[in-house]
């Protein structure tokens, strides 16, 4: 819910920290099948050329923060760092 507030008021969001263990696993859950629900979207875009997105987008898109996204892709192993940029 406050994440969908964050979008309405074009900010980005994140937790309160320090998470407990509860917290952790419940928010990285939440962050992974968010994010793969929308690089499954972005992934069937008709456009072969729309078909990227950047951290900065996907954080536009969810109102997650640029590190939680960062975090969670590289848990999920879906992140590299290749010739000066990260891909996904």
């Amino acid at each position: 819910f406050s994440y969908e507030l964050s979008k309405l008021e074009n900010k980005r969001g994140t937790p309160e920290r320090p998470l407990s263990d509860l917290g952790r696993v419940s928010y990285e859950s939440h962050w992974a099948r968010e994010l793969l629900l929308l690089l499954r979207k972005i992934g069937n875009r008709p456009d072969p050329e729309q078909r990227n997105a950047s951290l900065v987008e996907l954080s536009t898109l969810t109102a997650f923060k640029l590190e939680d996204i960062k975090a969670t892709l590289e848990r999920l192993r879906l992140l590299t760092y290749f010739k000066g940029q990260w891909i996904i």
